[in-house]
């Protein structure tokens, strides 16, 4: 696990505005840390055509993610800890934090996912338990999105089974959504995985969704 420090700055330079997951694995590249990335990136910026100043996030705004964590019982994963998600890792676009509550050991654990419509029929949503408890019974982690539908469905089944299941969220990992999903989030924190690439305190959109 990273120290302090070093995650500290890997926060700050996620939380600058225009450096998502590829500007951020390009300028940790060149520049070997988050905190030599954050002296340049104003320098980048300009050199590559930005008109306007880029605003370096604060010491202040790392610190809060860091008290947010701790509150929520959450842990921050960086892409270069041993418990980042190994398959994750290798994709260009690989969120450099993840932001996990639970048992993180599933999150290199051989998995499937099984998602769906949120609009399901009765017998989708049984399908779906039924095809999940099955699976998670042989050893695989059902990895869904904890959206209402066959999400929910998915993971139902698996801990039911008492078998392993991972939620990956488009909302910050301490946010409930939807909120009728709550016992199940609660379920998945204490017997399962929930885990999500978007910052505490990041508002709700549409587009984090997919």
């Amino acid at each position: 696990m990273a120290d302090t420090a070093t995650i500290k700055s890997w926060l700050r330079l996620l939380l600058c505005e225009h450096v998502g997951p590829v500007a951020f694995a390009i300028l940790l590249a060149r520049f070997k840390t988050a905190e030599e990335a954050l002296r340049h990136l104003p320098e980048c910026a300009r050199n590559g055509g930005l008109k306007k100043e880029v605003h370096l996030a604060t010491q202040k705004q790392a610190d809060e993610q860091l008290s947010l964590a701790e509150k929520a019982g959450a842990r921050i994963l960086l892409s270069i800890d041993s418990d980042y998600p190994h398959l994750l890792k290798q994709i260009d676009a690989a969120p450099p934090v993840l932001f996990t509550r639970g048992n993180i050991a599933l999150l290199n654990k051989k998995s499937l996912a099984v998602v769906g419509t949120r609009n399901a029929s009765l017998n989708g949503r049984n399908l779906a338990k039924k095809l999940a408890f099955d699976l998670a019974k042989s050893g695989l982690n059902i990895v869904s999105g904890m959206a209402r539908g066959i999400d929910a469905a998915a993971h139902i089944g698996a801990l039911a089974a008492g078998g392993a299941t991972t939620a990956v969220l488009g909302t910050a990992v301490d946010e409930i959504y939807p909120f009728e999903n709550k016992e199940l989030y609660q379920n998945l924190c204490q017997n399962g995985c929930v885990v999500s690439e978007f910052p505490f305190k990041t508002p709700l959109a549409p587009g984090n969704f997919p």
